[in-house]
């Protein structure tokens, strides 16, 4: 078996979630022909960035 590369700046992490959800997100990556890992991450990246956004935002102007 061949080892593989991995990104110095990607870590793994392991999450659990309801059937229900993981059901919901095969489908919907099914839909859109990517990985379930594939839709974790893009809604992740993009919660991160909102809450980046609305923390600066708060910072300002306070």
């Amino acid at each position: 078996m061949a080892k593989r590369k991995t990104n110095p700046e990607e870590l793994k992490r392991s999450i659990r979630f309801k059937a229900k959800s993981i059901e919901d997100m095969k489908k919907l990556a099914a839909v859109r022909g990517i990985s379930v890992s594939d839709i974790v991450r893009e809604f992740v990246e993009s919660n991160l960035e909102n809450y980046r956004r609305s923390f600066i935002f708060f910072v300002k102007h306070v």
